[in-house]
């Protein structure tokens, strides 16, 4: 194949070019930048121009044919004096574009990268207009002459009206060589160049072809590489590949190509490390204000932290008033006194003498305004916390101009109150306190009963033992019957101090409790607060760390790419 190394190199750099193109487009390189990378894909992609003049039955046709391996170029009677311009499309297609020159269209895979100019056999003197817009163009000019005839007069006039910059690449083919012996051959070339030197003070390059045997070697499996060496096609095949080698304009275009998408990569490489850089910082930021989010919350904890003490020492107080009431409550005379009828109906923690109303009522009063505050400082910690944000956060989390995105709240403050509230009223009602206090009475009550009950068969008892037995009986008789209302007192003061003794030890329990307890309401509020910012900054960082993620990958990709284009600048050079 003609160029193969060049084509093959001329694809990678394509493949690379075209995903030049589209991370352009696709990274945010520019219109410009992208269109410039198309421009070069395009001039790359310029089919190689082949011209090929000779006079009528020197066997063109035949020629292109083995040159190619593909029969394409024969030419129908009716295109005599016809100029034919061969290219690929998607089927056989023959227009007429212009007078004297034709388009001729074939789907060989060959004609992508290779596109043929069979010139009329006409003298040279009748070259026209058209045919001077190719020669120019022509990366070869292949002049062909019959090896039975190869003084033709019109073939020697062809090349003597060439102008000498039109011609860059002019080689001399003796074709039908297989009609000549070698030696023939060899004295007719060598004849060839000493006339072409004399004439036009240039030699050309001459080979000396059979395309016969050339035809035959591409078209049959008979001895292909025998047929392909005597039909001299290789040594033409070598040189016309050599046009693409170093130093040749294809060659440089390559180079420059490859130089110039480098640098509009490195470009875009630059662009895209900058945006990488900013979005890493935006995601700085983003991080900064949540590990501020996380300091604020505890140093607002840390300010509630006394209220939590008081609160610890309001309850030792309270508790200390409540044991002087449970005192009032667990005294003898209390147990010799009937139970209040309402007592199991309206239940002990709903009555206004009842101990959980009590503590509940005086920790309420002790604390309320303490709860405020609270709530007071804990608005006061997000609104600067909103500042904060609001602050540091412009270009990313706001515009410049943009209000604060939060005010105070009032619903805030009462609800807070009304929460620690009611974690203070779960946590009495959980010491049930009454709930300690009512066995307890009931218990001393019930003993406490026996006691009248005794004291009544005594003195019947006191008065028979003095009438049966003397006065000195009837005194044991009493002492040994007030020893059972005498247990009966005991017991009933065992059951008041056992109970007052539990009181006190849940209550003295209890002051841990209420502080775990508030504390864990606390941070749950403060927690809460600050949650509220979540939704303003969640997204931001969802966009921040895809951004980042994205331009990673851009820049990986695009770094890729750089270094496939620096290694085949590195290898075209060598």
């Amino acid at each position: 194949m003609i160029g193969e190394d060049f084509l093959q190199l001329r694809d990678e750099l394509a493949a690379d070019l075209r995903r030049l193109a589209g991370c352009l487009r696709e990274f945010g390189g520019g219109d410009e930048a992208a269109q410039a990378a198309d421009h070069l894909l395009d001039s790359l992609c310029e089919p190689m121009l082949l011209v090929v003049v000779g006079e009528p039955g020197v066997g063109k046709s035949t020629f292109l044919h083995a040159l190619f391996g593909r029969e394409f170029a024969k030419r129908p009677p009716d295109a005599e004096g016809i100029l034919r311009y061969f290219r690929h499309g998607p089927q056989a297609a023959t227009e007429t574009v212009l007078p004297g020159l034709q388009e001729v269209q074939a789907s060989h895979d060959f004609l992508r990268d290779f596109h043929v100019v069979d010139l009329p056999g006409t003298p040279a003197a009748a070259l026209d207009d058209l045919t001077r817009r190719f020669l120019p163009a022509a990366d070869a000019v292949i002049l062909l002459f019959s090896a039975a005839n190869p003084w033709g007069a019109a073939a020697w006039q062809f090349l003597s009206q060439l102008q000498p910059e039109w011609p860059r690449h002019l080689i001399c083919v003796l074709q039908q060589a297989d009609q000549r012996s070698p030696e023939e051959i060899q004295v007719i070339t060598d004849y060839m160049r000493q006339l072409a030197s004399q004439r036009h003070g240039r030699t050309f390059p001459t080979f000396a072809v059979s395309g016969k045997r050339g035809w035959l070697a591409r078209s049959t499996g008979l001895d292909p590489e025998r047929l392909l060496e005597e039909s001299g096609f290789r040594a033409l095949e070598d040189h016309l590949s050599g046009l693409t080698g170093r130093g040749t304009a294809r060659f440089n275009k390559l180079a420059s190509a490859a130089r110039l998408g480098r640098q509009l990569l490195e470009r875009l490489q630059r662009d895209l490390q900058q945006a990488s850089a900013s979005a890493g910082q935006a995601l700085a930021v983003v991080a900064e204000f949540f590990t501020e989010q996380g300091l604020q919350a505890d140093r607002t904890l840390k300010k509630l932290l006394p209220a939590l003490d008081a609160t610890e020492r309001d309850l030792q107080e309270s508790s200390l008033r409540i044991g002087h009431l449970a005192e009032n409550l667990l005294a003898f005379r209390q147990a010799l006194e009937p139970a209040p009828p309402d007592e199991e109906e309206a239940g002990e923690g709903n009555r206004t003498d009842s101990l959980d109303h009590r503590l509940f009522q005086d920790l309420q009063m002790r604390t309320g305004e303490r709860w405020r505050q609270i709530a007071l400082q804990l608005e006061e910690d997000q609104l600067q916390y909103g500042r904060y944000l609001h602050h540091q956060g412009r270009g990313v989390l706001f515009e410049p101009d943009e209000p604060l995105p939060l005010a105070p709240d009032e619903d805030a403050r009462r609800l807070l109150s009304v929460r620690m509230e009611g974690a203070l009223r779960r946590f009495v009602l959980g010491l049930d306190l009454d709930g300690l206090l009512r066995p307890g009475l009931a218990n001393a009550r019930r003993r406490a009963r026996w006691i009248h009950r005794l004291f009544v068969p005594l003195p019947p008892a006191v008065a028979a033992a003095a009438y049966f037995l003397g006065w000195m009986e009837a005194g044991l008789t009493a002492c040994a019957g007030l020893l059972l209302p005498g247990t009966a007192f005991l017991a009933s003061l065992n059951a008041l101090s056992g109970t007052r003794r539990r009181l006190a030890e849940r209550l003295e329990t209890s002051l841990p409790q209420l502080r775990d307890l508030l504390a864990d309401q606390v941070q749950g509020d403060v927690e809460t607060v600050f949650a509220r910012f979540l939704p303003l900054l969640e997204p931001v960082r969802v966009r921040a760390d895809a951004r980042h993620a994205r331009l990673a990958a851009q820049l990986a990709e695009v770094e890729a790419l750089g270094a496939a284009l620096k290694d085949f600048e590195q290898r075209l050079h060598g």
